[in-house]
């Protein structure tokens, strides 16, 4: 099913997360775009990272099987939140109906490239059952490398005992991927910007 949230201003304009008085979430059906299911949103009096953390967790849950995300800028908690919960987030300006094809279009070469990553192994087997990848060292080689594309598909396809991680910070998304599939995560803070996590099955 190909769907798209966008997050629209009073004036049918693509917003900010914070700025959206509406989420239009579009479905193609035969070449053609239709609006299947209409969210009012009204940020104006939650206040506190938690309250918007919780509203936009909140907020999720109405969007059934939609994993695609289009706002002006995204940044953030609200930016934070979908990431974690897997959602591709796309910025653009102007009327959501104008870049619906182009999003999906850009949503399709992603996944062709994540794909062709999927291929390659960054995690490194140190003794039978247990793995270790320095997290910093491949992005400081590789930037383009982004965390998912290195652990997701090491953690959905091999039979692993334990990964241990070193990173400059602990991927949002990687605490609730892996208590998702039931494996322990263990964090110990090294300095600021060098953590050590110990997944465990």
């Amino acid at each position: 099913m190909e769907k798209i949230a966008v997050f629209l201003d009073q004036n049918n304009n693509i917003s900010s997360f914070l700025d959206g008085t509406v989420v239009k979430i579009f479905e193609r059906s035969e070449k053609e775009w239709k609006v299947n299911k209409l969210i009012s949103v009204d940020m104006t009096e939650v206040t506190g990272i938690r309250a918007i953390r919780h509203r936009f967790q909140n907020l999720i849950d109405e969007f059934d099987d939609c994993k695609i995300v289009v706002v002006k800028k995204g940044f953030g908690v609200a930016y934070s939140v979908f990431y974690a919960e897997d959602f591709s987030v796309w910025e653009l300006p102007g009327k959501a109906e104008e870049i619906l094809d182009e999003v999906l279009n850009k949503e399709k070469e992603h996944e062709i490239i994540e794909k062709e990553e999927e291929e390659k192994s960054y995690v490194e087997e140190v003794k039978h059952g247990e793995y270790y990848l320095d997290l910093i060292k491949l992005q400081l080689e590789d930037p383009e490398v982004s965390s998912k594309q290195a652990l997701v598909p090491f953690i959905e396809n091999t039979a692993f005992e334990a990964l241990k991680l070193r990173c400059c910070h602990v991927p949002p998304w990687l605490r609730s991927h892996s208590e998702n599939k039931n494996l322990s995560f263990e964090v110990e803070k090294i300095t600021n910007q060098d953590y050590h996590v110990i997944i465990k099955r």
